[in-house]
């Protein structure tokens, strides 16, 4: 009887974590992309380790994904997500710019976004 009430507690938290899981949109996928880089620009913690451990390689390679993804779907994006994409960049190419800057490998400190 047990294992059923536990099959119960799995399958109602199952479905919680499904609910959690945003939807598969272009802009969605377009915000992960930049929250990725915003982690390895070092603006954000790292998800899992919640530090901040900074990759300037690995952000320009983001970056780079990203215009092309601009590129290959010019001309087949909503007003609203070819918008989002060109902020997203505009944003990132700032503080990439910001972070090369500074000089720094690993840098620790939040740069403002807005």
């Amino acid at each position: 009887m047990s294992d059923v009430k536990n099959d119960k507690d799995s399958s109602i938290e199952d479905k919680q974590k499904i609910k959690d899981i945003p939807d598969a949109s272009f802009s969605n996928f377009i915000l992960s992309l930049n929250a990725q880089a915003l982690v390895f620009l070092g603006v954000l913690p790292h998800p899992e380790t919640n530090k901040i451990d900074a990759n300037i390689l690995i952000s320009k390679h983001t970056i780079d994904l990203l215009e092309i993804l601009k590129e290959k779907t010019k001309g087949n994006l909503t007003q609203e997500e070819a918008s989002l994409l060109d902020e997203i960049l505009f944003r990132l190419r700032v503080v990439y710019v910001e972070v090369q800057k500074k000089g720094e490998k690993n840098h620790d400190k939040k740069i403002q976004l807005d």
